[in-house]
């Protein structure tokens, strides 16, 4: 089991999850905030080297993706299929070690249920750290939020603002809308379109009038 928050970060002033948010951060220098924030109450030097790794990664991709001079650079990662897109976010959980620690794997239905099996295999997360979204409920501990896409990102703002977690919350999306108003922290790919994302396990003809 973790720290509680007030061992974590109530001494900052702000969590870091809130801080990003409020400062529209992106999943590489949210994470990086976070280790560099926390690593004298919880991880000592082994989260100032995970920040470390994680920073050399963004400077990588961001020199790979350089823009040339006035012309706007590509989103990293995106439009990938699902397929890709979850290889992509399984990459990043795996190396960002996320299960270990981990308190539970808490996801939002319905489209969460299919991405959190299969991280959840892949991690090796037992069913026992396994639970599905209720926000009547206060989660402890580290957890794991798991969706299927972060569109307007309106739904994922509300289960923020809703104080369900009482330590540590880290958000994986398989995909994320590029205007939506919440960043996970682990994204499998960007949406730049804004037509209605159909993932292979759904019925296409189900949706045709959304």
């Amino acid at each position: 089991m973790s720290k509680k928050l007030d061992d974590h970060y109530t001494a900052m002033g702000i969590e870091p999850i809130m801080y990003s948010y409020k400062n529209n951060l992106d999943p590489y220098q949210h994470t990086i905030v976070k280790y560099v924030t926390r690593y004298q109450a919880k991880g000592g030097i082994r989260d100032l080297k995970a920040a470390q790794l994680l920073l050399g990664k963004y400077i990588d991709e961001l020199e790979s993706s350089s823009p040339k001079e006035s012309t706007p650079g590509p989103i990293m990662n995106a439009n990938l299929s699902a397929p890709e897109a979850m290889t992509n976010l399984l990459n990043q959980l795996k190396e960002a070690e996320v299960q270990k620690g981990l308190d539970h794997l808490i996801i939002i239905p319905r489209g969460g249920f299919t991405v959190a099996h299969v991280i959840a295999e892949h991690l090796e997360i037992p069913a026992s750290k396994i639970r599905v979204y209720d926000p009547t409920l206060k989660y402890e501990g580290n957890c794991l939020v798991i969706e299927d896409i972060v569109d307007s990102g309106a739904s994922m703002e509300a289960i923020i603002k809703n104080n369900s977690f009482i330590d540590t919350v880290v958000l994986a999306s398989l995909y994320q809308r590029v205007g939506s108003i919440v960043r996970p922290e682990f994204v499998g790919s960007v949406i730049t379109h804004n037509e209605y994302v159909v993932m292979p396990w759904e019925d296409p003809d189900a949706n045709k009038s959304q």
